[in-house]
């Protein structure tokens, strides 16, 4: 014949085997931390091996530069070799060039707008990313009005949609 338990000692037994459950799971993620941490470890060392090499490396380009341009190379900017906007350098200016020459008539930003944000795949969802997108295009627009290659033909003081018309080199 069984025999019975209590209801405060079946409490204690399950919460002995919620404590062990709880343990292991403790046990699992301090294993996994372990060896997280040992992989960071050795990145880091590796990150401080690279930027070893790369001021040994500005140490060597320094001394070259001084010797040809008296210039403290310290006033040389850094800069990354990847652009920023996640396509290739020039794309977006080639884009816009190729619609308004491209088209007969003369192209509202807009139209512009929409062209490269399926051809460079800009997201365009929200109210900010469309009005980040049309900053991307009517910067250079602007550029290529002042080279004399694009004219406006829109009022700026009244906040029309903007055309532009392609006039060439």
């Amino acid at each position: 014949m069984p025999k019975y338990i209590s209801n405060d000692l079946c409490l204690l037994i399950r919460e002995r085997a919620y404590s062990k459950g709880a343990l292991s799971a403790l046990e699992n993620e301090e294993s996994q931390s372990v060896a997280d941490f040992v992989q960071l470890r050795q990145k880091i060392r590796n990150l401080r091996k690279q930027k070893q090499a790369l001021v040994a490396s500005i140490g060597v380009l320094d001394a070259e530069i001084t010797k040809q341009l008296p210039v403290d190379p310290e006033d040389i900017r850094s800069i990354r070799r990847k652009p920023r906007s996640g396509s290739k350098h020039g794309a977006i200016v080639r884009t816009i060039v190729r619609v308004l020459v491209s088209s007969p008539t003369p192209v509202s930003t807009p139209d512009i707008v929409l062209v490269l944000v399926v051809e460079l795949g800009w997201p365009y969802g929200t109210r900010e990313e469309r009005e980040i997108a049309r900053r991307k295009v009517v910067q250079p627009l602007r550029l290529m009005v002042q080279k004399g290659v694009v004219e406006r033909l829109h009022d700026t003081t009244q906040n029309k949609v903007g055309i532009w018309n392609w006039v060439g080199l």
